[in-house]
């Protein structure tokens, strides 16, 4: 018997042993109410995950931007259900101000952060009927994001960074934008600074996740008995300050090293919100310290140019997790593969030979992958990425098998 594969039963004592440690570390760090909390988050997280395809990283850091205060952009074409992700995430949390708008290149201040009021400009005070507006919310959603003018930009710029409004404490604690577009002009450039999480946003990918999508007959609504409350997350991002960091901070370090010698640099101030994000990480799978596992959001922060996506996450995975780095390879050369063969003809002998010939590549891929998986102890989500990339090798040469060779049948 292999020493790398070990009997189910044995596999299962293993786990159950690791859970209950796990449980007792939770029991003496976190109060029951906060460990609800965290349970009431997951099933959300959940929810969400299932209904919304091929969305799981993106509405993974929707709540760690609520548990760590922070901001979050979702960036992509009309159409991939940006707004009803966004829109669909606010229905689980209740007790907090809300406020949404979506901008114009003619919004004007008074449309988000409420008119001056005129009794108290004849007594020469300048103040905003502010309430139910912008600046006295706690999650806010703006959509197309980088419409505003500059008039809203520079109050929108002091709201996000410093919570303040006009001199005063404002209400904010968490922004959710969408945009079809990233910006270039410089202005604009800095308001994107202002969030911290980042996700470039696709149209669905898979055939069969596009079907479950088309069959979807009904809004999401989330369990009644999953909402949480206002105090509840209060709760918790107080307990999340005092969650460890200490045991990461080398790799990040060397995570900022490796991305400038390849040129990315990422600012000081981004690495230093990017802690809290970690300690969000941690908080909501109720442990008590940052592991390396943890890291791997930070390839939704790094980056300010899409060209520096692929370079971000494939340095995070060699430092934090090298054999994740390795299926990584191997997925962009089944797609590279997947793509010479996209045109070929299948009744043309010599075409017909590549396309065997990349089909027995992707199946060695395949069998690559599956040998990394069961011999190297990776972890939850290592495993879970792992396991998604495996999926989508396996479909795309079933679906070359399919559309090729249907030719001869």
């Amino acid at each position: 018997m292999s020493c790398q594969r070990l009997p189910v039963e044995v596999k299962k004592m293993v786990m159950e042993s690791k859970k209950s440690s796990e449980i007792a570390a939770q029991s003496s760090f976190y109060a029951t109410k906060q460990l609800a909390a965290i349970e009431k988050l997951k099933r959300q997280k959940s929810a969400l995950q299932q209904y919304f395809k091929e969305r799981d990283e993106i509405v993974e850091t929707m709540f760690l931007c609520v548990l760590s205060q922070q901001h979050q952009i979702q960036v992509g074409p009309p159409g991939t259900a940006k707004s009803a992700l966004i829109e669909s995430f606010t229905k689980g949390f209740d007790g907090f101000s809300m406020f949404s708008y979506q901008l114009s290149k003619f919004s004007t201040p008074e449309e988000l952060f409420g008119p001056f009021d005129l009794n108290e400009l004849k007594r020469g005070n300048y103040t905003r009927k502010s309430s139910g507006m912008m600046q006295d919310s706690e999650i806010v959603y703006v959509d197309e994001v980088f419409n505003a003018n500059s008039s809203v930009l520079n109050k929108c710029n002091s709201l996000m960074n410093e919570r303040t409004f006009e001199g005063k404490s404002a209400a904010l604690q968490s922004l959710f934008g969408a945009t079809n577009f990233l910006p270039e002009e410089s202005n604009l450039v800095a308001y994107f600074d202002r969030f911290l999480f980042r996700h470039l946003v696709k149209y669905i990918g898979e055939p069969n996740t596009f079907k479950s999508m088309l069959q979807l007959d009904r809004d999401f609504l989330p369990n009644k008995n999953d909402v949480i409350h206002r105090d509840e997350i209060k709760d918790l991002q107080v307990k999340l300050h005092e969650i460890d960091v200490s045991g990461i901070i080398d790799k990040i370090v060397r995570i900022r090293e490796e991305l400038r010698e390849d040129g990315i640099c990422p600012s000081d101030r981004r690495f230093r919100w990017a802690l809290i994000a970690l300690k969000a990480s941690a908080l909501i799978d109720a442990r008590e310290v940052v592991t390396e596992e943890d890291l791997f959001v930070l390839k939704h922060i790094l980056w300010g140019e899409k060209e520096h996506v692929s370079t971000i996450e494939q340095t995070i995975a060699r430092i934090v997790q090298p054999a994740l780095a390795e299926i990584k390879t191997l997925m962009s050369q089944a797609h590279e593969m997947c793509k010479s063969v996209k045109a070929k003809d299948p009744k043309k002998p010599d075409e017909l030979a590549l396309i065997m010939e990349t089909l027995e590549k992707l199946n060695k891929i395949k069998q690559e992958i599956e040998e990394i998986i069961n011999s190297k102890n990776l972890s939850k989500k290592v495993l879970k990425v792992a396991e998604k990339i495996l999926k989508e090798i396996v479909s795309e040469g079933q679906r070359i098998q399919k559309d090729k060779m249907k030719a001869f049948f």
